[in-house]
């Protein structure tokens, strides 16, 4: 059977996911104190809902509630709340309280979710993308390290293409959304052979490929070179660059 022990967790995709994620924590948390120091100054009011408008995305409908309030100096103000629900949060007509500041100009709908709602998820969200990333970051540096030594110190040996192996395919029998989310899913491997000095044959498998590589090889003649560990012969990396497969 081929050996798939070859998957390595990409350094860059570590760096990504943390990168993103303090990005976006960031964000939240910015949100988040401008969102105090707009509490700290701003002025209280009774606005009315004159109106419901409806956002549309592609696969959902949110109704965010329009509301009108008068400022001390008589000055009739409109906005629209930027947080939209499903079913709506508010009907026209109902009475709430409105936060706002003449200096920045902002104004809200004194409720969790206009204020802290934005904040929470952003935050929450970036917290997570980071987490994800700095617990693949060691790894991804491990395994990096380790084919760096690899490509240095390892036995290069020159095996034959054994065969291409499809992988993720849905059985015949499944339909439906759930047979597109395996087909989605489907990729291949290149198999290659090698016989040791014993006369052992070991055979090896590439990553997870997202094109067939059939029409690039010939079975049982294209030479692959696979990099081993001469210590475990379990841990190794297949060279596909020279097969010039894109």
């Amino acid at each position: 059977m081929p050996n798939y022990q070859n998957k390595p967790t990409p350094l860059w995709l570590a760096i990504i996911f943390a990168l993103i994620g303090l990005t976006m924590a960031g964000f939240g948390a910015k949100m988040a104190v401008d969102t105090r120091q707009f509490l700290a100054v701003a002025s209280r009011t009774t606005g009315e809902v004159v109106d419901v408008e409806e956002s549309q995305s592609d696969d959902s409908t949110t109704y965010h509630p329009v509301v009108e309030y008068s400022r001390p100096d008589g000055q009739m103000k409109r906005f629209r709340s930027s947080t939209g629900s499903n079913p709506p949060s508010h009907s026209i007509g109902d009475q709430v309280t409105v936060l706002y500041d003449v200096v920045s100009d902002r104004e809200d709908i004194d409720a969790f979710s206009d204020l802290w709602l934005g904040p929470i998820i952003l935050g929450g969200m970036g917290l997570l993308f980071a987490l994800v990333g700095l617990a693949l970051l060691p790894r991804a540096l491990r395994e990096s390290r380790y084919r760096r030594w690899l490509r240095a110190n390892g036995r290069r040996l020159t095996t034959i293409v054994a065969g291409v192996e499809p992988i993720g395919s849905a059985p015949a029998d499944m339909t439906g959304r759930w047979r597109r989310l395996k087909q989605y899913q489907r990729g291949w491997r290149l198999v290659t052979a090698w016989t040791d000095e014993t006369g052992a044959k070991r055979t090896f498998a590439s990553p997870p490929l997202q094109f067939d590589p059939t029409p690039k090889v010939q079975i049982g003649a294209t030479p692959v070179e696979v990099i081993v560990d001469p210590g475990n012969f379990g841990q190794y990396e297949m060279n596909l660059k020279t097969l010039k497969l894109r």
